[in-house]
């Protein structure tokens, strides 16, 4: 009986650390605030992806990435 409520008291720490560290306000980094997109493709050798890209870099310029 005592173990649960051992473990029940540590799942209950755990969350609410976990809703703090979730809650905290966001800093902003070095770079101004400017939001940062990372994708990832297997190779830009091919005509399509190279295509694929362009447009994707020009549409996420357009939106201010």
């Amino acid at each position: 009986m005592k173990i649960k409520k051992v473990l029940w008291t540590i799942m209950t720490m755990v969350m609410i650390a976990s809703l703090v560290v979730a809650c905290a306000p966001k800093t902003t980094g070095t770079d101004g605030g400017k939001i940062k997109v990372g994708l990832s493709f297997s190779d830009f050798a091919t005509e399509r992806w190279k295509n694929e890209e362009i447009l994707m870099r020009g549409l996420l310029e357009d939106l201010g990435y």
